[in-house]
Order: structure tokens, then C-alpha cells, then sequence
């Protein structure tokens, strides 16, 4: 017996010696060795030399997990992927994917965070697209994915431009505004950063969405596959600490090195403002325990406090740095915050608006609207959009009213984004007006078949990146509706440029579906008109004047047609109108003769040639003139019009003389009825 106890204790003796070697051996801490280059807020080194940024905080997360020390090594992102690939370092942060070095290190399974790449210019510079980069003088940095994979794009649309190598981005930044160099390709989160105080200008160009991932050599497979298990594991379990770090880094603008008395003052303030909270610290706990009976009101209070702090401190700085208009109400229509473009752009002053309903300071109302936003987001729960014409501003807008819960099922308050997009189609409109350049008819088929392949492409490839982004379930709201923004712009954009294709097709192929129905024709000449008064406004005409002639024809005139094709044709011939005068006038006017409604439009511009007045209803063609540039356009403008006016059963005829001005006269009938094998049911049109 006492053998066997003796045995027992002896084993005992060992586990517990096994034990307390296998602790020993966990507590001492390994060591890791980490490569850090400057591209804040991702990675960076402060004014101290201190590691800082989105991957550092996460690493250091990791660390914790795992007993790592981590020693910190400062190098340019090339000297960075050379250390990793030999091995010199056991971590690189913050490298982007890419099959190539992917030959030489390896990646973390789990991307920490997506970035593009994104073209930067100094203020004065008007680059606006790719193709205006010819022969310019372009940096990049040594190494970036993003400066090797805008040089291929380059390659591939042809385009020369100079490059000139810098070893990290922020000599980028100091070459281009040295003007050593016109334009930069840089990340968008650096350049967000970077241009705080808008010293440059951000260009559309934007390209090449990356992973980036944490990195080791080809050795580490042990050290990337603790690496992975770490990093899924924090994704996984710890997604609020995750989007705390995101949220920090992207709203916190980047330290900036500070004097040395500046560093004594705040040291001193630090430890004044320490005490004070120490002390203070001290007094509510003294307060705390003698007021038990306050403790649900202090619960309440800190909960409003955070909910103001949330919505005022985390949010004001991104919402005032908008365009869009925001205002937040309360379920009980309130309106208790605006942004600073609303407050710029609101007839009344914002604080005799705070604190009233909504439907009292746009519409006088007592109670809400019927076509009130917020009563049916409160039903849907959902987003909910509505867009219009103010005519007062001759502008579109497009409001979004959006719920805004705080963890309970009812919402909080709702927020109105309220967008001017009025800039956007007129952007397009010139975009594809400046690609379209008369030629000959078979170069001109040429050009315009080139120019409609680069302007499907361009909005499509935005349209597959940011709908390929939106799958990532860590984006936050702000994000998601600011991609599904991007992409309905360009889906709009693409739109417009199908339904021109279509409808020269359709006019081609002999078939066109003319849709009628009953409108105002004086209501759409005075539209039309008011436009063409804006647009001779934009193009900065100041002897021209723009007029409207419809005296002769009642107020309530209605027309049956088709009122979309009808406005095309006017606007085609307003459009020539506007591009060939200069000063002078052009009329706009119509009137009645027999079964015939005459609409015409007159200009005191350049004038046709008599020989060539057969031929501006050719495709693709234009009028010569050796004294004027040639004008922008496809050609198509006239031949278009043309054939819709024929399939409304009209004319058109021209009636010019060089150096005086020129006639355009639509003739549509009064009544007709529809046989054409284009047009599915048989119409009348009229005047009623």
C-alpha cells in the first residue's frame, strides 16, 4: 500500500512539473519582427517613430492572442517587399494582392481592408479622364500595385505619358506640388488624407480595387497560418472592434509633427486635465453611492449623451464635407439638424427652422403631405426615394429618406439626403457632346462606334467594380449608399447612351414604336425655351439673345403625338441653333396654317452654303465652314430629326444664307392616322 501511494505521488509530481514548464515556456513572449512604410491611415510612423494605423491596431490585437512582441522596422513599400521575400522581416502589413507577388510571399487569406487606386493633380490642372493623359508627366511610387497597374491601363489605351519613380508616396505628394510632376497615382485612402485642406485636386480617374492583406515570405507557412486562424478568428468574433478601428483611423486626420514647446504645454495640460479627472472621478463616485435613487436618470442621460455625441461628433465632419443637403427629423417631423450645404441653400434661416415640422416650413401644412417620405419609410421600414423638378431653380433633385434606429425596433428619427443632380446629366450631355466630332461619313462611323464602345465600357466597368464592393458585408450604410450612388449614376449615364443607339438603329432598320398621347404644345416650346435660355447662360453668349414666338397660337393648344420624339426633334434643331450662333438671336415659334401645326426655329448664325443644304440631312455630316473650327457633334442630330418627323407623318424644311442666319420649319399634320408597320396600334394625332 504505501508503495502505491508513493507511486501516485510521484506521478502527481510530475504533471504538475510537465505544467508548470509548458506555462514557463507560453509566458515568454515571442518575438516578431515588423516592416512598416508611410501610407497613413493604413500604416505609418508618427512624429515619435511609433508604428501606428489600421494594421498596426489589428496586429497588436493579434499579439495580445498570441504572446508576440512585436519590433518595428521602418523601410519605403519597396524595400518592405524585398525584406519580406528574403525573409529579413516576419510581417509585412498592408501589402495589396496581386498574382505576381504572390510568386514570391505569401498572403493572409482574409483581406483587411479594399483600396483603389485614384489620380491626383495639382488645382490648376483640368485633367477630367484617361484620355487627357497624353505626354504627361506622371509619378509613382516605387513598387506601388497601383502605380504598375494604371501604367498597363495606359498601355492598353494607347496613351504615352512620362513616369518618373519616387520611393514613397509622400514624396509624391511634395513632388507634385514642386510641380516636378503634373499628376500622381496614389491610393484614394492616403489621398482622402493627404488633401484635407484640398491642396490638390482629385481627378474621376479611378481604378484598380485591391485586396490588402498581411504578408510573410514563402517560408512562413506556420507564421501565415496562425496569421489566418488569428485574423478570421478577430473578423468573426470581434466585428465591432474591427469597424471601431476602421471608423477611428478614417475620421481621425493624421498627426502632424508638433513643436517642442507645443509638446511641453500639452504634457502639462495633460497631466492639470488628469487630475482634474482623477478628482472628478472621485466626486462622482462619492455622488453615485449617496444617490442610489438617481441611477435610471443618469442610465437615460448617458444614453441620450452617447446618441448625441454620435450623431454629432462622428458624423458632423462627413456630412458638412458633402454636397448633398441632410437633415435629421424626428418621428414627430422636427427638424433638429441640418448639414452645412442645407443651411447654405434653404431660402429660410436654419435656426428659425429648428425645432418645426417639416411639411410647416416647406408647404404651410398642418399635417403631413400625401406624398410624404416619412410616412411611408415608417411603413416599409426601407429607404424611400423620390425625385423632382423645381421649377423655381430649374434644377432635378432626388431625395432619399432614410430610418434611423439605435438597437430598438422603432426608428429614432428619419434623414432626408437631398441630391442636385442636375450638374451630372449636364456633364454627361457635354462628355458625349465633346466626343462626338464630324468627319467624312465612314471615318465618322468609325469615330462614333469607338467612342460609344469607350463610354459603355466606362460606366459598366463602374457599374461591375462597385457592385462587386457591395458584397462586402463589413461596409458600413454611409458606403453601401454611396456605391449604390456611383452606380446609378453611371447606370443612368449607360442608359442614355443605349437609348440613343436604339433609336439611330431603330431609324435605320425602318423600325421605330411611336407612343402617343395628348399635351400641351405650348407648355413644351416654353420648357424647351427655358432650357435653351440656361444653356446660352452655361456657354457664356452674352450677345445672343433667345426668344419665343407663340402668340399666334392659344394658350391651351393640345397635340396628340408623340410628345418625346416631338421635343427631340426641337431640341436638335435649338441644339444646331445654339452651337453655329453667336450673337444675334434665335426664335423659337408656331402657329396654325390650314391642317398644318408650324413649328420653326430661327438663328442669325453662320449660315448654310446653297450647295450643302441637301446634305446636313446625311448622316454624319456637317456644314463646312474654313473660317470657324469644326463643331462637336456625331452628325446625326439632323437625320434623326428628319426621320422622326417623316414617322409623325410631318416634313422639315431649311431656308439659309451664309452670314445671316438660317430656317428650320417642322410641319406636322393636324390629323393623320397611323398604317406604318413601325407603329403597332393606329394613332390620330390633332389638335384639340
Amino acid at each position: 500500500m504505501p508503495k502505491r501511494l508513493l507511486t501516485i505521488i510521484l506521478l502527481c509530481l510530475l504533471i504538475i512539473g510537465q505544467t508548470v514548464t509548458a506555462d514557463n515556456e507560453n509566458s515568454i513572449a515571442r518575438e516578431i519582427k515588423v516592416g512598416v512604410y508611410h501610407n497613413p491611415p493604413l500604416i505609418f510612423s508618427d512624429s515619435t517613430g511609433k508604428a501606428k494605423g489600421i494594421f498596426i491596431d489589428i496586429l497588436e490585437h493579434i499579439a495580445i492572442e498570441k504572446n508576440w512582441k512585436l519590433n518595428y522596422f521602418n523601410y519605403t513599400l519597396e524595400e518592405a517587399l524585398i525584406a519580406t521575400q528574403n525573409n529579413l522581416i516576419d510581417i509585412a502589413p498592408c501589402i495589396a494582392y496581386s498574382k505576381e507577388r504572390e510568386k514570391t510571399i505569401r498572403y493572409s487569406k482574409d483581406p483587411i481592408f479594399i483600396n483603389w487606386g485614384v489620380i491626383y493633380t495639382g488645382l490648376e490642372n483640368t485633367i477630367r479622364d484617361i484620355s487627357e493623359m497624353e505626354n504627361v508627366k506622371l509619378g509613382i511610387e516605387k513598387g506601388d500595385i497601383h502605380g504598375a497597374a494604371f501604367i498597363k491601363l495606359l498601355k492598353d489605351f494607347n496613351i504615352h505619358t512620362e513616369i518618373f519613380n519616387y520611393a514613397d508616396q509622400k514624396q509624391l505628394v511634395e513632388a507634385i506640388k514642386k510641380e516636378e510632376v503634373e499628376a500622381i497615382a496614389i491610393n484614394k485612402v492616403f489621398g482622402f488624407n493627404v488633401n484635407l485642406k484640398k491642396e490638390l485636386r482629385e481627378t474621376p480617374i479611378l481604378f484598380n480595387p485591391v485586396h490588402l492583406n498581411f504578408a510573410t515570405s514563402r517560408e512562413s507557412i506556420e507564421l501565415i497560418n496562425e496569421l489566418d486562424t488569428e485574423i478570421s478568428r478577430f473578423l468573426t468574433q470581434s466585428p465591432e472592434v474591427y469597424h471601431s478601428i476602421i471608423d477611428r483611423w478614417m475620421l481621425a486626420p493624421i498627426e502632424k509633427e508638433k513643436p517642442l514647446w507645443l509638446k511641453v504645454f500639452l504634457f502639462v495640460i495633460g497631466s492639470i486635465i488628469s487630475l482634474l479627472v482623477v478628482y472628478l472621478i472621485f466626486l462622482r463616485v462619492r455622488i453615485t453611492n449617496n444617490n442610489r435613487a438617481l441611477k435610471k436618470e443618469l442610465k437615460l442621460r448617458a444614453a441620450n449623451e452617447k446618441l448625441i455625441a454620435q450623431l454629432v461628433n462622428e458624423k458632423e465632419l462627413i456630412l458638412n464635407s458633402i454636397d448633398e443637403q441632410v437633415v435629421f427629423v424626428d418621428p414627430a417631423y422636427r427638424v433638429l439638424w441640418a448639414n452645412k450645404a442645407y443651411k447654405e441653400k434653404t431660402i429660410k434661416t436654419f435656426d428659425n427652422q429648428l425645432g418645426q415640422k417639416c411639411f410647416e416650413i416647406v408647404y404651410g401644412n398642418k399635417k403631413p403631405c400625401e406624398f410624404c417620405q416619412i410616412e411611408k419609410s415608417k411603413i416599409s421600414n426601407n429607404t424611400e426615394v423620390l425625385e423632382y423638378f423645381d421649377e423655381q431653380n430649374q434644377k432635378y433633385y432626388r431625395t432619399k429618406t432614410s430610418p434611423v434606429y439605435d438597437g430598438g425596433t422603432s426608428p429614432i428619427g428619419f434623414v432626408k439626403v437631398i441630391s442636385d443632380f442636375t450638374d451630372k446629366k449636364k456633364n454627361e450631355e457635354e462628355l458625349i457632346a465633346a466626343k462626338e466630332k464630324a468627319e467624312e461619313s465612314d471615318f465618322m462611323k468609325s469615330t462614333f462606334l469607338a467612342n460609344m464602345s469607350h463610354e459603355i465600357r466606362t460606366p459598366m466597368n463602374a457599374i461591375i467594380g462597385f457592385s462587386e464592393l457591395l458584397e462586402d458585408n463589413d461596409l458600413t450604410n454611409a458606403q453601401k449608399n454611396n456605391y449604390l450612388n456611383i452606380i446609378q449614376s453611371n447606370g443612368q449615364h449607360l442608359l442614355q447612351l443605349i437609348s440613343d443607339i436604339l433609336i439611330f438603329s431603330q431609324l435605320e432598320s425602318g423600325h421605330i414604336e411611336l407612343q402617343y398621347s395628348s399635351f400641351n404644345i405650348t407648355e413644351v416650346l416654353k420648357e424647351i425655351y427655358q432650357q435653351f435660355k440656361s444653356e446660352k447662360e452655361k456657354l457664356d453668349k452674352p450677345d445672343l439673345e433667345i426668344l419665343l414666338s407663340i402668340d399666334k397660337i392659344e394658350s391651351n393648344t393640345s397635340l396628340h403625338s408623340d410628345n418625346i420624339r416631338l421635343k427631340q426633334i426641337i431640341f436638335n434643331l435649338m441644339t444646331n441653333a445654339l452651337k453655329f450662333t453667336e450673337k444675334g438671336s434665335i426664335t423659337l415659334g408656331a402657329y396654325i396654317n390650314e391642317n398644318m401645326l408650324v413649328i420653326y426655329v430661327k438663328d442669325t448664325g453662320i449660315g448654310i452654303p446653297k450647295d450643302q443644304q441637301a446634305k446636313i440631312f446625311h448622316r454624319f455630316l456637317q456644314v463646312e465652314n474654313p473660317h470657324l473650327k469644326k463643331a462637336e457633334g456625331t452628325g446625326l442630330g439632323l437625320t434623326i430629326s428628319s426621320d422622326l418627323i417623316d414617322l409623325l407623318g410631318g416634313k422639315i424644311e431649311v431656308k439659309s444664307k451664309v452670314d445671316v442666319g438660317s430656317t428650320f420649319t417642322i410641319y406636322h399634320p393636324i390629323y393623320r392616322e397611323e398604317s406604318s408597320n413601325s407603329i403597332k396600334q393606329k394613332q390620330k394625332t390633332g389638335i384639340q
